[in-house]
C-alpha cells in the first residue's frame, strides 16, 4: 500500500516532473495506491490560488 501526500501528487503535475518520480510511480500498482481527504483538499486549494486552475483541477 501506498499512501501518496501531496508532494507526491503536485511532482506529477509538474512540467518536467523528476523521471526517478515517474519511474517510481509507474511501478506500482493502481490497487495499491491511496491517498487522503486532507491531501485532496490541500490539492483543490493549491488549484484554485494557481492560474492554470482549470488544468489543475482536471
Amino acid at each position: 500500500m501506498f499512501l501518496f501526500d501531496t508532494d507526491t501528487l503536485s511532482e506529477v503535475l509538474k512540467r518536467n516532473p523528476s523521471p526517478d518520480h515517474m519511474a517510481r510511480l509507474a511501478t506500482m500498482p493502481a490497487e495499491d495506491q491511496f491517498t487522503t481527504s486532507i491531501t485532496v483538499g490541500e490539492m483543490a486549494y493549491g488549484a484554485y490560488r494557481s492560474s492554470q486552475t482549470e488544468y489543475l483541477l482536471q
